[in-house]
Parts: structure tokens; C-alpha cells; sequence
């Protein structure tokens, strides 16, 4: 899985940009961090690839972040909703 996030990690960053620009004004402003610092994190990690096509342990830790960002602005993000309907 933490592969994945490695050579995924132009498209994760491409993909994350666009959902930014689309919805985060609705997102509230720890979900906004969390997503940024993915960005970040998957702009750097595109590099982390070897010559050999495979991820380097750098690539790896970076991918590992990425999941865990994701799944933090993700258990915000239901926070936020679960809130706004149980008011």
C-alpha cells in the first residue's frame, strides 16, 4: 500500500491541488492544513523512486505519511459533517 502512495505520489499531488481549489472553503482550516501538507509531502515523494523503478525507505516513510495525512483529514472531515447534523 505505502508502494502505492510512491509512484502514485505526481498524481496524488495533482489530484489533491484540484480538490483544494474546488472545496477549500468548505473544508475548515485543520482539514486544509492536513491536505496541504500532503501536497507537500507528495510533491517531494515523486522523487523517491530509484533507478531500478522501485521506492527508497525515504520514499516509503514519505508514503506512510501520506496515508496517515489522509486518513487524519478524513476523520476530520466526518467530524465536521457529524457535527453540523447533530445541531
Amino acid at each position: 500500500m505505502v508502494d502505492h502512495y510512491a509512484f502514485s505520489s505526481q498524481k496524488i499531488e495533482e489530484e489533491l491541488e484540484k480538490y483544494l481549489s474546488l472545496h477549500g472553503a468548505v473544508l475548515g482550516e485543520e482539514v486544509e492544513e492536513k491536505i496541504s501538507e500532503c501536497i507537500g509531502v507528495a510533491g517531494w515523494n515523486k522523487f523517491e523512486i530509484s533507478k531500478e523503478y522501485e521506492v527508497t525507505s525515504k520514499g516509503k516513510e514519505e508514503g506512510a505519511k501520506i496515508n496517515n495525512l489522509l486518513n487524519e483529514a478524513k476523520k476530520l472531515m466526518i467530524e465536521k459533517v457529524t457535527s453540523q447534523t447533530s445541531t
